[in-house]
């Protein structure tokens, strides 16, 4: 079965529509997403709409944040700023009456979990430990390699950084470009994947960031999208610091 992982939306329409619109190019069948629907960008209820259709999505930190709070003392002031006033735009209220869609999108928040394994595979935000965990090397992989040993996983996927990469046991660190194949996932080694980001790449390539697993074949994608209509909107938008566009420009 082909699937398309992908992670770390933060409320980018633009950037997802485009993503969603290249999938389809694709013969994909399931669509998994690790998390981090919501935070930073100013869509997040039309991001949240469009994820309905993911067969898996996970419970990313800022989705926490957003639906109770949950961790939300570790985020800097800009990220705390931009989940509260998610939270006042996705939140079902009394005074909503017929917004049927707000309330289910809601209840859907609240089932997701940080990670979820399926077969010899794990999917999760940012590690085994939790979603606010991060991986950027090999020095950090270790008890997710435990973990993976433990319960007979061979391949993991993550989000969480926004930088794609690759870390198996055996060599280590191994950066990811689009359009770059890994063929032999599920094969002998225990590798963390990192699929990167759609809505807040950070590896000084704008452009959103997935990838496509066709049974041992891994490839990266990236796709352009309308960044400055996703900046425009920011900008708009005061509870959103104007940092949060312009970070999207990065190269």
């Amino acid at each position: 079965m082909k699937i398309a992982v992908l992670s770390d939306i933060h409320s980018n329409l633009e950037a997802l529509t485009a993503v969603l619109e290249d999938i389809q190019k694709q013969d994909v069948q399931e669509i998994y997403c690790l998390g981090d629907v919501l935070g930073y960008g100013p869509n997040p209820n039309e991001v949240m709409d469009l994820a309905r259709e993911f067969q898996l999505t996970l419970l990313g930190n800022h989705d926490g944040a957003v639906y109770d709070n949950e961790g939300i003392e570790h985020f800097n002031w800009i990220a705390a700023m931009a989940a509260n006033w998610t939270r006042k735009e996705v939140e079902p209220h009394s005074g909503d009456g017929a917004d049927e869609a707000k309330l289910e999108n809601w209840n859907r928040l609240s089932q997701w979990e940080p990670m979820e394994i399926m077969g010899r595979v794990l999917f999760a935000h940012g590690s085994c430990e939790g979603n606010r965990e991060y991986i950027f090397q090999p020095k950090d992989a270790p008890p997710t390699f435990q973990f993976m040993a433990l319960k007979g996983i061979s391949t993991c996927f993550i989000g969480h950084t926004h930088i794609p990469c690759i870390i198996t046991e055996e060599d280590g660190y191994i950066p990811q470009k689009a359009g770059e194949t890994y063929p032999k996932i599920g094969y002998g080694k225990r590798m963390i994947i990192n699929v990167g980001s759609v809505g807040q790449p950070r590896d000084r390539d704008w452009r959103a960031c997935y990838v496509i697993v066709d049974g041992p074949e891994l490839t990266y994608r990236r796709v352009e999208y309308d960044v400055d209509t996703t900046i425009k909107k920011i900008y708009e938008i005061d509870s959103l610091n104007n940092f949060l566009g312009d970070r999207l420009r990065e190269r």
